[in-house]
């Protein structure tokens, strides 16, 4: 399960929509990329990304599509993740 803890879903960071984990960068715009492509590019265009993200990202899209919708196995609200670190 690679996108365990990797993928953050904050309504205060691009509306809310899945991202990688401390970063800007949604889901749907790590597919975007490998749409046009190869993942050696994506990591030499985005340094601060490592292969595990992008592997967790194409983890949760394909989760979404076979109608898991990115459980909370898979998504990490960052509000509950600080509430935890507090602990």
């Amino acid at each position: 399960m690679r996108a365990v803890g990797r993928i953050c879903c904050n309504p205060e960071v691009m509306l809310g929509q899945p991202t990688i984990r401390g970063t800007r960068l949604t889901v749907a715009f790590i597919l975007r990329c490998l749409a046009t492509m190869d993942i050696e590019e994506v990591l030499e265009q985005y340094p601060f990304l490592t292969r595990e993200d992008v592997a967790a990202a194409l983890e949760y899209a394909a989760e979404v599509l076979e109608g898991g919708k990115g459980d909370n196995e898979f998504l990490l609200n960052e509000n509950v993740s600080k509430q935890v670190a507090k602990a």
